[in-house]
């Protein structure tokens, strides 16, 4: 399990909650296509923060279909896999809306190094297509949030690569959870949170005159 521990100044924590409310928590994911990467951010998680708060979860991962979605807008889910979704499997979106697993060979498991996605559903020009996962924050389970989304056209294939790691900050432009979002055009500044199999456990801490989160340990 990884654990984010985000403290707050009691006199911080009063100016934050007047101000922002929320604390924005996402997950970007490498997103690789025939016509080249990119990442995909989406509102992972909105917190009211506490004094001291943490954010838990393990990397157990779902597959999800939607209507196309663009940026800004929340993603609702229509059809998802049961959790856990194993990665180097290809994952089909059927004519009939169901999510098809295929179990590959070991030639294209290891060029999949991923999640991937293939939109086989004949009735919209394109979907959106992505993961989701649960979370534990401050004690309530938080269950099936999305991570990431990107729209697959009709006979795409697309490969998602997640990451443990973690973006933090501000709710200055008041997001919605399951918002798609161009983190480059976000006014406040975020913080990245990196986790690995020898630090699985974080700690940040909020700084008032940057209006931004600065990892302690």
């Amino acid at each position: 399990m990884f654990q984010l521990d985000i403290i707050f100044e009691l006199k911080d924590l009063e100016i934050f909650k007047s101000k922002y409310a929320t604390i924005v928590v996402a997950k970007p994911t490498l997103v690789v296509e025939n016509t080249g990467r990119k990442t995909s951010t989406v509102v992972w998680q909105l917190i009211t923060p506490f004094e001291a708060n943490l954010i838990e979860f393990d990397e157990v991962l779902g597959v999800y279909a939607a209507k196309e979605t663009t940026r800004y807008d929340v993603v609702d889910i229509l059809t998802k896999t049961k959790t856990p979704s194993l990665p180097n499997q290809l994952y089909t979106l059927t004519n009939n809306g169901e999510i098809t697993i295929n179990n590959p060979t070991e030639s294209e498991a290891a060029s999949y190094s991923g999640y991937a996605f293939k939109n086989n559903y004949s009735h919209e020009p394109s979907m959106t297509m992505g993961l989701y996962q649960s979370a534990i924050v401050n004690g309530s389970t938080i269950k099936n949030n999305i991570i990431s989304a990107n729209t697959a056209v009709f006979k795409s294939v697309m490969l998602m690569i997640p990451s443990t790691n973690l973006t933090i900050w501000t709710n200055v432009e008041s997001l919605k959870t399951n918002e798609i979002i161009d983190i480059k055009e976000i006014s406040a500044i975020p913080t990245v949170i990196e986790f690995d199999k020898n630090s699985s456990r974080r700690v940040c801490k909020y700084n008032a005159q940057l209006n931004t989160f600065v990892l302690v340990t």
